[in-house]
């Protein structure tokens, strides 16, 4: 259906046939003539000459194949797609950890930001270091 042309409602089914076998011949006389134009015995006389490109040139075998569909087992296909996910799961891990972290870095600073208030807030003379306390009345030289 990539034909852009509307089809006519008037035209029968054969009509239509016989366009499609006409489509058809044209198309298999033409991929004839590109193939008649790189005949093989110049493909054979190319390799005589300079060898094989796959050979020579790893990455000539990865163009030829880039593009298309690969088609592999099912089993090799759980073992393809595993080290993508186990890629993402490690990043997930890392991602979640430096979360983590970073949750335990701010408690800190705000417990010790609070603290920092709350000395603030007692009264200075009880908080001061150079601070002597006065003596209380008690037994001195009784022990225990």
């Amino acid at each position: 259906m990539t034909d852009p042309t509307i089809p006519d409602p008037t035209r029968t089914a054969e009509a239509f046939r016989q366009d499609a076998a006409r489509r058809h011949e044209a198309a298999t006389a033409r991929r004839a003539a590109e193939a008649a134009e790189g005949t093989e015995g110049e493909a054979v006389s190319r390799l005589a000459t300079h060898k094989d490109p796959t050979l020579a040139d790893p990455d000539a075998r990865t163009e030829a194949a880039g593009g298309g569909v690969q088609w592999v087992r099912p089993t090799d296909l759980a073992a393809r797609a595993g080290g993508a996910v186990v890629d993402r799961g490690a990043k997930w891990n890392a991602m979640l950890h430096e979360a983590a972290l970073e949750g335990i870095r701010e408690g800190r600073a705000q417990l010790q930001e609070r603290l920092a208030r709350r000395q603030d807030e007692l009264e200075p003379a009880a908080t001061s270091p150079g601070r002597e306390l006065a003596p209380v009345a008690g037994r001195t030289g009784v022990s225990r």
